[in-house]
C-alpha cells in the first residue's frame, strides 16, 4: 500500500472515531444520542479497516516507549513502520529504536507486562 493511501484511510478512521466520540460525549452531557449517525459510522470504520488490513502490509515491531520494550502487530508502509489501531496509527521514530521481529513470543508479551507493574 502506497504511504499516501495508508495516510488518507488513517485520516479517515481517525475522523469518524472522533465523531462517534463526540456522540457519546454530547449523550453523557445529556444530549440526544444519534444512534442513526453513530451506527453509520461505525460501519465505515470496520469497512476502511477491511481495506486497510488487506492493502497494508503487516509486521511484528519491537520498540521503546521511555524505558519500557513494547512489542505488537503493526503496519510496514513504504520505509516507515506504524503502530496497530489501538494508538491511532502512531508512527515509530528513530528514538522509538523500532525493529521488526520474526513473531511475538508469550517471552516476549511477559517481559513487556512485568515491567508495566513497576509503572
Amino acid at each position: 500500500m502506497k504511504p499516501a493511501k495508508f495516510k488518507a484511510l488513517t485520516t479517515e478512521i481517525k475522523t469518524l472515531t472522533y465523531q462517534n466520540s463526540d456522540i457519546t460525549w454530547n449523550f453523557r452531557q445529556g444530549g440526544v444520542f444519534d444512534s442513526e449517525k453513530h451506527d453509520e459510522n461505525e460501519a465505515k470504520i470496520e469497512k476502511l479497516l477491511a481495506e486497510l488490513n488487506a492493502g497494508a502490509e503487516h509486521a511484528n515491531i519491537s520498540f521503546y516507549i521511555g524505558n519500557r520494550k513494547h512489542v505488537e502487530c503493526g503496519y510496514k508502509v513504504g520505509k516507515s513502520l506504524f503502530r496497530g489501531e489501538s494508538s491511532g496509527f502512531d508512527k515509530l521514530f528513530k528514538s522509538n529504536a523500532p525493529t521488526i521481529v520474526p513473531t511475538i513470543t508469550k517471552e516476549m508479551n511477559d517481559r513487556m507486562i512485568d515491567d508495566s507493574y513497576y509503572y
